[in-house]
């Protein structure tokens, strides 16, 4: 069977045409300039095989994750072969092509992280023998949390990931893993982008309203709560917080995506939690739900804003740092994990 793998989703483009049982491939480096290579490449590979596209039985494509614009290319030449010449077309996940990479190198081999953006990650990892991936991106502290002392494998000269253990491409890896998709017989090309376009995630910042929380927004806060934090807080407990504390929900369209959770004492305002749904993450919703409260102190005269964040939380740290606060006392092992817990104060 004559196959054609296109992998456009890293920084390297990686192409692989096998021939019966003979394998040819090519691996260079794209600078996000795959879809000017892609069919040159192609091309060369196909008369090197002596083959015409027309000799192509099945090709295949990385539908992610990865770079957008990657997936969108991979998928956009895959379908575009399979309606031209009539052939089959198929979609390969970006981070069981890593597990299987890992695997070849240590077969205990668990945990598999490919950067994403802004701080960062896609994670899959082994649980119960199944490897399970991840459904929304994955700051480092959570990445670290999953791992829990686990060896965390990546693609060889991957930024962010001087953490990891890097392994190469391979061609013959490839090949097994198409042979495997193709017996699945799924022959969708669905592409797995898990973070939202940019056009969505304009959208959430355009359309997300800001109001205050009363006790009918409990349980939806305590949802969030508790499938985001360590320390989960009940509904009756977030019922007292409404009343007692000033709370700021961040809805769409009338649904609660995030929250921030004020204590007031005199002229001082501590930030008790900021909470987003995964899925509503890096899109400027915490910083809003931030801004807001700010704001409000502002209007209430009062002095300054507070916050605790745990010395393993890097991206929440540098993005306090960014909007003004600064480390004013650090908590030896402060949080269960062990982790120191920095105190953060922004005069208003």
């Amino acid at each position: 069977m004559n196959k054609l793998i296109i992998n456009t989703v890293l920084p390297q483009l990686q192409i692989v045409l096998t021939k019966n049982e003979q394998i040819y491939t090519t691996v260079l480096d794209a600078d996000k300039n795959h879809n000017e290579k892609l069919l040159g490449e192609i091309d060369m590979l196909l008369r090197k095989a002596e083959l015409k596209m027309q000799d192509i039985d099945a090709c295949l494509c990385f539908v992610g994750p990865g770079s957008f614009t990657g997936i969108r290319v991979g998928v956009a030449t895959a379908k575009g072969f399979k309606d031209a010449l009539g052939i089959k077309a198929y979609g390969i996940n970006t981070l069981e092509y890593l597990s299987r990479l890992a695997m070849r190198e240590n077969a205990d081999a668990q945990v598999f992280a490919l950067y994403g953006s802004l701080n960062s990650y896609f994670v899959a990892h082994i649980k119960d023998g199944k490897l399970v991936y991840e459904s929304t991106n994955q700051t480092l502290d959570q990445l670290m949390n999953i791992a829990n002392g686990r060896k965390i494998y990546v693609f060889s000269g991957s930024s962010h990931c001087e953490f990891a253990q890097g392994v190469e491409l391979n061609a013959e890896v490839l090949v097994s893993l198409a042979d495997e998709v193709i017996s699945r017989g799924d022959e969708r090309l669905t592409p797995v982008y898990f973070q939202l376009s940019q056009a969505e995630a304009q959208k959430i910042n355009r359309d997300v309203d800001i109001s205050v929380a009363n006790e009918t927004d409990a349980k939806e806060i305590t949802a969030i709560d508790n499938l985001i934090f360590e320390d989960k807080w009940s509904a009756d407990a977030y019922s007292r917080e409404c009343k007692n504390n000033k709370i700021f929900v961040a809805k769409l369209l009338d649904k609660i995506i995030g929250f921030i959770d004020l204590e007031i004492v005199a002229d001082e305002m501590n930030i008790v939690k900021v909470g987003v749904l995964p899925d509503y993450r890096r899109n400027r919703v915490a910083i809003q739900l931030i801004n807001h409260a700010l704001e409000y102190a502002k209007q209430n005269n009062i002095a300054s804003v507070g916050l605790e964040v745990s010395s393993n939380n890097i991206p929440a740290q540098n993005l306090y740092k960014k909007m003004g606060f600064e480390s004013t006392r650090v908590r030896k092992q402060y949080y269960k994990d062990h982790s120191d817990g920095i105190e953060m104060r922004k005069q208003v």
